[in-house]
C-alpha cells in the first residue's frame, strides 16, 4: 500500500506564500487540559521556599528542548493520545518540528517565533495539513501578530487563524493557526515554515509582531498536530458541535522558558496592624514589570518608615538563592507609635522601590486583621500521573505544594484556601482527566505548611452543582471528605463539622453560551453553613446586578445585593480563583475584562484574636471579615457601635454610622449603602479617610449597612454588612 505522499507524488501544485486573512471562523469556545508543575517535596521534608515556575533547576537545558507529549489519557479535546505515540514509528510516519528560536523569552516580550515542521513518511495530502497552537495556560495568552507560512515543497499552503486575538473569557478557545496544503502532495522530509510575529522584510517592523505570555513559567509547549489525509476537525468535543476527530499530535513538541524581565518595582507586604513593642517582620519581593519573581536578584535593599515610629533593619542583602523573595526583621513598634505607617523598601542598583500596605497600631489585646485569598486552585491536583509539564495547559498550572509556598513566600498571605476537588465531580468531565483520590496527599501537605500564628493554610472543598451554582468548603480542622456535587446532599455531608461554605462568582453563568453552570441559587440557601459570599474575584465583582462601576460581570439576577434583599444574612469575602497555583496575583483574568484596565481580583480581611484555622473559621462564621479587589486596604466600620456581621435592634429611629479607613493609595469615595441604596456619599483625598453620619432607619422593616471605599487606582473595599432591626414600639 503506497503512502499518501506516493499516491500523490505526481500531482502539480505551487507554492506562494499565504498571506493573513482576519478571523472569521465561529467562536469555538473550550478547554485545552491541564498539566503539572513536579512536586520537589519529599516525604516528611518541612516545606521548602518558593521556587517560581519560571525557574526549575532539577531540569537541565538539554532535557528541556523537547517534552514527549505520549500519555495514556485517551482522547482530550480533540487530539488521541495514546501510548503509541512515543513510538519513533510514529513519529517516522508524522514526522518533527522544531522552534526557532528556543532561547528562554522575556514574560510579555515582542517577538518573532518560527515552527519548523517536517514531514514524515506519511506525507500531508492536499486538503491536510498542520495545526499550531502556542502555549495557552489558563487565562494567559501568547498573541499571535502576523502570521505567515511557506513550505520547500511543490505543494502551496494556505493560512486561516482562529481567535487570533486571544479572548479572555473563561471558556474562551485559544489562538490557533491552520496550515492547509494545497495544490500537491507535502512529500516526506519537506518543511513548513509557520512564522508567528513576523515583521516583515521590505518594511521591518509593518507587521505587528507576536508577544509572549505575561507570567513567567517554565516549559511552555508548542502544540504542532498533524491532518495527513485532510479529514479532521478540531474542537472542543464538550461544546455543542464539538466532533474532533483526525489531528494527531507530534510525539515531541518543542518548549519554551517564559522568564521574568529585569526589576522594576518591590513588593513590600506588612502586618495589617501591630501594638506597641511587639516585634514583626515584613516581606520584599522583586518584582518585574508584569509582577513576576526577579529570582536571580542579588543586592542590597534598604528599608526605612513613613511618617517613623517603627524601628527597622536598615539594610539586608538579598541573595540569588533567596528567590527573589526574603523575610526581614525584626521591626519593632515604638510605644508612642500611631498608624497609619508605611514601611518602605529600596534597591539602589537596579533603582527600585516600593512602599508596604497600611500598618494600622491597635492595643495588644485587640483583634488583628489577617489577609487570605480563599478561593484558589492547583491544577497539577487533577493530573493522575504527577506528570511534569504536558502540552495541555489551558486550565492552568501548579502543585499543592507550589501554591501554599506561593501564598506564604511571595504574596505574604496569612491564610489561603487552595480548593481540593472531589472524584467523581461534574467539573472531571469536562476536563476529561480521570484522576486517583488525592485526599489524603492533599491534607498531609497543608498539615506541613500549617504554622499557627504564622500560616495558615485552609482545608477546602470546591464543590459544582450546574442547577445551583459552585461552593467552596472552608473546614477548621482537617475536614471531612465530601464526594456529591448536588447542593441539597452537601448539607446533611456537613453536619457537626463546623464548616463555612462559600459561594462564589454568584452573578455569572458559564461564559460563551454553554451553560456548564448556572448563577447562584439563592432559593436553596443553608444559613447554617453559607455565612459569606465571595464579592469580588478574577472575573471582577458581583455587588450589584447591573455591569456597572465595581461589576465588570453579571446580571444574571444572583448579585451580592439580590441576596440581601431575600433576608440572606451574609459577609462578603473575596478570593483570585487563580488556576496558576499564585494565590493573591491579580493576573488572571476570565471574565472578558483585561487585569490592565479592570480590579479583577479577591482578597479576604479576616477580624480574629489570632491566626488559627479554627479563629479563621469562627470569623468567617460571624461575618467578621470584609473584601477587597486585592489591595489590603485596613478598614472599620460600625453601626451605633456595632462591628461588622453584627445584627441588634435600634434604641432610636436613627443609627450613628462611622468608618475609618486606611487605603494602599488616595481614596476616592466613602459610600454607605442601606438596603441596595447609596444613603451617605463622601469624596475622600489622602490614604486615610474617616466617615460620621447619622441616618434613619426604615420603621417597617429591618436594614442592612455596608461600607463601599474606592480608591483612584480602582480597587476597592466592602465591609461585610450590618443589620438593624428597628426599635420595638
Amino acid at each position: 500500500m503506497r503512502t499518501l505522499a506516493e499516491q500523490h507524488s505526481g500531482s502539480a501544485g505551487y507554492k506562494p506564500a499565504s498571506l493573513l486573512p482576519l478571523d472569521t471562523c465561529e467562536k469555538a469556545h473550550g478547554w485545552l487540559h491541564s498539566f503539572a508543575i513536579a512536586d520537589d517535596r519529599e516525604a516528611g521534608d518541612k516545606p521548602p521556599r518558593y521556587i517560581p515556575s519560571g525557574s526549575n533547576p532539577q531540569v537541565s537545558d538539554n532535557e528541556k528542548t523537547t517534552v514527549s507529549a505520549s500519555q495514556s489519557q485517551g482522547v482530550t479535546h480533540g487530539v488521541q493520545i495514546t501510548a503509541e505515540a512515543a513510538d519513533a514509528a510514529v513519529q517516522a510516519e508524522l514526522g518533527t518540528c522544531a522552534l526557532t528560536p528556543s532561547e528562554p523569552v522575556v514574560a510579555g516580550a515582542f517577538g518573532t517565533w518560527t515552527i519548523t515542521y517536517t514531514a514524515g513518511s506519511a506525507g500531508i495530502a492536499p486538503g491536510g495539513g498542520i495545526a499550531v497552537v502556542p502555549p495557552c495556560v489558563h487565562s494567559m495568552r501568547w498573541r499571535l501578530g502576523h502570521v505567515t507560512a511557506t513550505t520547500t515543497g511543490r505543494c502551496g499552503v494556505a493560512v486561516h487563524l482562529r481567535n487570533d486575538y486571544p479572548l479572555k473569557y473563561h471558556h474562551a478557545q485559544f489562538p490557533i493557526v491552520f496550515v492547509t496544503v494545497e495544490g500537491a502532495v507535502l512529500q516526506p522530509g519537506e518543511e513548513i515554515a509557520v512564522t508567528i510575529g513576523d515583521a516583515g522584510s521590505f518594511i521591518p517592523g509593518f507587521y505587528e509582531r507576536a508577544r509572549a505570555q505575561e507570567v513567567a513559567m517554565h516549559e511552555m509547549h508548542f502544540q504542532v498536530l498533524v491532518d495527513v489525509q485532510g479529514n479532521a476537525s478540531y474542537s472542543n468535543p464538550r461544546y455543542p458541535g464539538g466532533d474532533p476527530k483526525g489531528y494527531r499530535m507530534l510525539p515531541e513538541l518543542p518548549v519554551v522558558d517564559v522568564v521574568a524581565g529585569p526589576p522594576v518595582r518591590l513588593g513590600v507586604v506588612a502586618p495589617a496592624a501591630v501594638a506597641p513593642y511587639e516585634e514583626f517582620s515584613v516581606l520584599v519581593r522583586v518584582e518585574d514589570e508584569y509582577g513576576n519573581m526577579c529570582t536571580d536578584f542579588a543586592g542590597q535593599v534598604e528599608f526605612g518608615v513613613k511618617p517613623g515610629g517603627i524601628t527597622t533593619p536598615r539594610t539586608y542583602y538579598m541573595q540569588a538563592s533567596d528567590g527573589g523573595t526574603a523575610r526581614v526583621g525584626p521591626l519593632i513598634a515604638a510605644r508612642n507609635a500611631a498608624g497609619p505607617m508605611y514601611i518602605t523598601a529600596a534597591a539602589w542598583e537596579p533603582g527600585v522601590s516600593g512602599v508596604s500596605n497600611p500598618i494600622d497600631v491597635v492595643a495588644a489585646e485587640s483583634e488583628r486583621i489577617y489577609f487570605g485569598d480563599l478561593h484558589t486552585h492547583a491544577p497539577r491536583a487533577l493530573d493522575p500521573g504527577h506528570r511534569p509539564h504536558g502540552p495541555f495547559m489551558a486550565h492552568g498550572v501548579g502543585t499543592y505544594a507550589e501554591a501554599f509556598r506561593y501564598a506564604r513566600d511571595v504574596s505574604g498571605l496569612d491564610c489561603v484556601g487552595v480548593a481540593w476537588f472531589p472524584p467523581p465531580q461534574n467539573i472531571e468531565a469536562i476536563w476529561s482527566v480521570p484522576r486517583e483520590d488525592d485526599w489524603e496527599e492533599y491534607q498531609a501537605i497543608i498539615a506541613d505548611f500549617y504554622e499557627p500564628s504564622a500560616f495558615a493554610p485552609l482545608v477546602a472543598i470546591e464543590l459544582n452543582d450546574p442547577t445551583a451554582g459552585h461552593r467552596v468548603i472552608l473546614y477548621p480542622d482537617a475536614g471531612m471528605r465530601v464526594t456529591t456535587s448536588k447542593i441539597e446532599e452537601v448539607w446533611p455531608a456537613l453536619e457537626g463539622t463546623g464548616a463555612v461554605v462559600v459561594p462564589h462568582h454568584i452573578n455569572v453563568t458559564s461564559e460563551g453560551g454553554y451553560q456548564n453552570w448556572q448563577v447562584q441559587d439563592w432559593q436553596r440557601h443553608n444559613p447554617q453553613y453559607q455565612t459569606v459570599l465571595e464579592i469580588a474575584q478574577n472575573r471582577g465583582a458581583f455587588e450589584t446586578d447591573e455591569p456597572s462601576g465595581a461589576t465588570v460581570i453579571g446580571g444574571g439576577g444572583a448579585s451580592a445585593q439580590d441576596a440581601l434583599a431575600l433576608g440572606h444574612r451574609l459577609g462578603f469575602v473575596g478570593g483570585t480563583d487563580s488556576h496558576h497555583a499564585q494565590p493573591g496575583r491579580n493576573t488572571c483574568s476570565m471574565a472578558g475584562v483585561d487585569f490592565h484596565d479592570h480590579m479583577t481580583g479577591g482578597l479576604t480581611a479576616i477580624i480574629a484574636p489570632e491566626l488559627t484555622r479554627e479563629a479563621i473559621i469562627q470569623a468567617l462564621r460571624q461575618r467578621r471579615c470584609y473584601a477587597t479587589t486585592g489591595a489590603r486596604i485596613v478598614l472599620d466600620f460600625q453601626v451605633d457601635g456595632n462591628g461588622m456581621g453584627a445584627e441588634f435592634t435600634a434604641t432610636t429611629a436613627e443609627v450613628a454610622v462611622t468608618a475609618r479607613v486606611l487605603g494602599t493609595a488616595q481614596i476616592e469615595r466613602l459610600e454607605v449603602v442601606c438596603n441596595g441604596e447609596v444613603v451617605s456619599s463622601q469624596p475622600a483625598s489622602g490614604r486615610i479617610a474617616e466617615l460620621a453620619e447619622t441616618l434613619p432607619l426604615t420603621e417597617s422593616e429591618n436594614s442592612y449597612f455596608y461600607l463601599r471605599a474606592t480608591q483612584t487606582d480602582g480597587h476597592v473595599a466592602w465591609s461585610s454588612p450590618i443589620w438593624v432591626s428597628p426599635p420595638q414600639p
